[in-house]
């Protein structure tokens, strides 16, 4: 990372509904207006990003209700969602016009926290085009036992990654097309290892690469350098998406 202080404007994904199980446990079929704690997922996500000493400009993006929020109320801009991730997100940026880099994270984990968010942006290198956080899974059990999140074995070890990603907007349209191959391939394992070619994905069935070998591939596919942040905060892996992560933050 420079020596120099370094900030980012930031994209909250809060868009999206819900199936018909979780809106009979939540109340809502609004994944943002989920609410944990006395506040909403939305809400919880704002507070924790807007604190971060590393951020600059915030933008949410989300249903209408959003501007009912007490929270929200101080937002930079709330976006309206369109009909999927990737239409969100690029919509988005073009709205917040990011200045030097943008993190992206998604308000779909009530446990994120501002410790977080800084831990993982101190120790990025923001020379480089992006920067991923992930960890150990064993460290994340040892924070949330028997969560069903699922790892991934590598040759060093066996992993679990983040849901955020910082980018540096110099490189943003080389990236473009790599976001969204990975927005449609994000709750496949399979699909996501396929991005980086089949001879990839032969070594990764064997276990013979590394984190390391995944960011090299990654960045000569993109023509852009990766960089992957270790040791990230257990609660980036979080993510609330059927009934059973929903009960499961409930009994935790």
């Amino acid at each position: 990372m420079d020596e120099s202080p370094c900030t980012c404007d930031v994209i909250v994904l809060a868009g999206g509904r819900a199936n018909a199980a979780m809106a009979g446990l939540t109340g809502t079929d609004k994944r943002a207006l989920f609410s944990f704690d006395s506040m909403t997922f939305a809400e919880s996500t704002y507070r924790a990003v807007r604190a971060s000493k590393f951020v600059n400009r915030v933008a949410i993006v989300g249903p209408p209700e959003l501007h009912g929020l007490f929270e929200i109320r101080a937002c930079d801009i709330v976006i309206p969602e369109r009909n999927t991730m990737s239409e969100n997100l690029f919509n988005a940026y073009e709205v917040l016009k990011p200045q030097n880099h943008c993190l992206i994270t998604p308000s779909d984990n009530p446990l994120l926290s501002t410790s977080a968010y800084d831990d993982f942006l101190s120790r990025a290198d923001w020379n480089f085009a992006f920067s991923y956080p992930y960890l150990r899974h064993s460290t994340f059990q040892l924070k949330f036992p028997e969560a069903k999140n699922i790892p991934v074995k590598l040759k060093d070890g066996v992993w679990i990654g983040a849901g955020c990603v910082l980018i540096n907007v110099q490189h943003y349209d080389a990236l473009k097309s790599g976001i969204q191959r990975v927005i449609d391939s994000r709750k496949s394992l399979f699909k996501m290892v396929a991005m980086l070619g089949p001879m990839f994905i032969i070594k990764f069935v064997l276990r013979m690469v590394t984190v390391e070998d995944i960011a090299v591939r990654a960045s000569r596919i993109l023509g852009a350098d990766a960089s992957f942040v270790a040791d990230a905060d257990p609660v980036f892996a979080i993510d609330i998406d059927d009934p059973e992560d929903w009960e499961y933050l409930v009994e935790w």
